[in-house]
């Protein structure tokens, strides 16, 4: 069955670490240019590479779960 294979192991600390390494490579990137950080074009930001980050892990459990 599919469920017994999608959840044999947590996502949930991969899912933290792949969120937590989009945060700073945002920060990093807004650091080190020469526009001016706001909060609220970084959470902007933030929300939609989040939502591809989300996809593209859904893709690749789909992926590893039939092969």
């Amino acid at each position: 069955m599919v469920s017994d294979r999608a959840y044999t192991h947590s996502g949930w600390p991969i899912l933290g670490l792949a969120f937590s390494v989009l945060g700073l490579a945002l920060l990093i990137r807004y650091s080190r240019s020469k526009k001016e950080f706001t909060y609220r074009r970084f959470l902007k930001l933030f929300w939609r590479a989040g939502f591809l980050l989300m996809v593209l892990l859904y893709i690749f459990l789909l992926i590893a779960l039939y092969l």
